[in-house]
């Protein structure tokens, strides 16, 4: 064997090959390139690499495998060209490869916590219904009768034309929607429902010019100063238990909460780090902080050791804090429209009468935009059902009521209103689904603003007949205004009075059976 065989033959040892090497005996040799030998020759590399760079070496790690390593399988060396098509003498070729989806970063591990913790305490509060307001089960009533179908009207091109039932409800879907558990009602002029007709006609372009940005932020109605928000925490779990039995048990005649709902949320608060807080425990919040302030007013201060001027000042932060957290004029849900009510009730018992009335017309005219002086029953479930039907007529007792003390007209007329009152059920046996029958022998908490309803329409018949404000001849005494009322419309008022009176429920007759210290009051 020549030197140049013999030089060959030792640098060949040096080296491995790429392919698996074959027996001593079996090494093919250069001469005996073009034999019939079943191995490929893999001619060894005996310069020395250079010593890459960190950045060098990184950008020559992240280059991928050529098409015909990938294709064969076989580690590519990532060389330019690589030591497999050098044998083949081809150029190493690298097609462009498909964009992989990206995948989502999973969830860290203390999102994972939050949610394992959020899932234990819905299990643990599982007995209790779900809340009022949940947009996953918002389905039409399955009670409905099936919808008629009416025949259709060909034109003449072939189309089929739209009768007039059809167009008059496409109208009354307009009126009322739930989204998201947001509650809106667009009135009977229908004007929204023209304006997306017109927007179908003549395109998505934009018919106005916005006045105003879209990051623009306008002051709200009887907002307070954001730089006043001072941190009010919440008060301890029993604590707070016992200021909202004592705000439950002052306004039993206006019962406006779902009890087994409110439950749910607050174990929620109570149980959840404030980080951990879903949509609806931030939605619940300003009802809760508008309970503890109105339940504050009639807890007994001896019993918390505290001084009356410092249960006050209690009371007036929580419904501060209450205020803050909700802005009056974009209530759009009936969580916020309780905490509303809760917030009137506070201040009835510690403003002066005309500033309430200010309030509660407001209050009422939010009610009326929700449409909740409708009965739209197809829209919404049992229970937010009949939370709609105990806030508005709540609020409608409270204005009548303000309004007959400072001689003011009222904001709603019956003749406006189709609302139905409350079922005379007990929270107990109202589901989402379904209310089933509640036992004789039970107090239901639902009468008595029934019975306080009916009251008020006495009330309203004596303001119309008796002390009416237009329409009477009248003649002035001594500097007072005198007029004349027949005795037969006070007879009549009379008897009303007596007739309501057997229609107390036995629950809310004194003396009758046992009744709570809340009823008693």
């Amino acid at each position: 064997m020549s030197s140049k065989d013999g030089s060959h033959a030792t640098s060949s040892q040096s080296v491995q090959p790429a392919v698996p090497s074959p027996a001593l005996s079996e090494q093919p040799n250069q001469t005996g390139y073009a034999s019939k030998d079943k191995y490929l020759f893999q001619p060894p590399i005996t310069v020395d690499l250079p010593q890459m760079s960190r950045e060098e070496h990184r950008i020559e790690w992240k280059r991928i495998s050529c098409d015909f390593c990938r294709r064969r399988k076989v580690k590519c060396d990532k060389r330019d060209p690589c030591g497999q098509c050098s044998i083949s003498f081809r150029d190493c070729v690298y097609s462009e490869r498909s964009k992989r989806a990206v995948k989502r970063p999973k969830n860290s591990s203390s999102q994972l916590d939050a949610m394992e913790k959020r899932l234990k305490v819905v299990e643990s509060n599982q007995f209790y219904p779900s809340p009022a307001i949940d947009v996953t089960t918002i389905t039409p009533s399955s009670t409905l009768p099936p919808p008629i179908k009416a025949p259709l009207h060909i034109n003449k091109n072939g189309t089929p034309k739209k009768t007039d039932s059809e167009e008059i409800g496409k109208y009354t879907t307009a009126h009322h929607f739930i989204e998201h558990g947001e509650i809106e009602f667009h009135g009977t002029s229908a004007d929204r429902t023209f304006m997306e007709g017109l927007i179908e006609k003549l395109g998505d372009s934009s018919m106005t010019h916005q006045r105003i940005p879209v990051d623009g932020s306008v002051p709200g109605l009887f907002q307070s100063d954001a730089r006043c928000l001072d941190e009010v925490p919440l008060p301890g779990r029993d604590h707070a238990v016992k200021l909202v039995e004592a705000a439950f048990d002052a306004q039993v005649l206006l019962h406006i909460v779902h009890r087994p709902s409110f439950d749910f949320s607050f174990n929620m608060i109570y149980s959840l780090e404030p980080r951990e807080y879903s949509l609806k425990e931030r939605r619940f919040l300003p009802l809760l902080y508008a309970v503890l302030a109105y339940g504050s007013l009639f807890v007994d201060p001896f019993v918390e050791r505290l001084e009356y001027d410092e249960v006050i000042k209690q009371a007036s932060r929580y419904f501060i804090k209450s205020k803050q957290l909700q802005d009056l004029a974009t209530c759009n849900d009936l969580v916020s429209m309780q905490a509303i009510v809760f917030k009137n009730l506070f201040l009835i018992y510690t403003t002066r009468t005309p500033f309430c009335y200010t309030y509660l017309c407001t209050s009422m005219s939010v009610a009326l935009r929700m449409g909740l002086h409708r009965s739209l029953n197809n829209t919404q479930d049992l229970i937010s059902r009949e939370i709609s039907k105990r806030v508005f007529w709540a609020l409608k007792l409270l204005s009548s009521e303000v309004a007959t003390c400072v001689g003011l007209p009222t904001l709603v007329n019956d003749e406006d209103l189709d609302q139905e009152l409350p079922l005379e059920l007990n929270d107990a046996y109202i589901y989402k689904g379904k209310a089933t029958t509640q036992p004789p022998n039970e107090v239901c908490y639902s009468s008595g603003l029934i019975c306080y309803s009916r009251l008020h329409n006495i009330l309203h018949k004596v303001l119309k007949d008796i002390y009416p404000r237009k329409g009477r001849a009248s003649t002035e005494v001594c500097g007072s205004m005198n007029y004349t009322v027949r005795i037969e419309k006070i007879q009549e008022v009379e008897q009303e009075l007596e007739k309501w009176a057997t229609m107390i429920p036995l629950g809310y007759r004194l003396g009758t059976y046992y009744q709570g210290p809340a009823i008693q009051r």
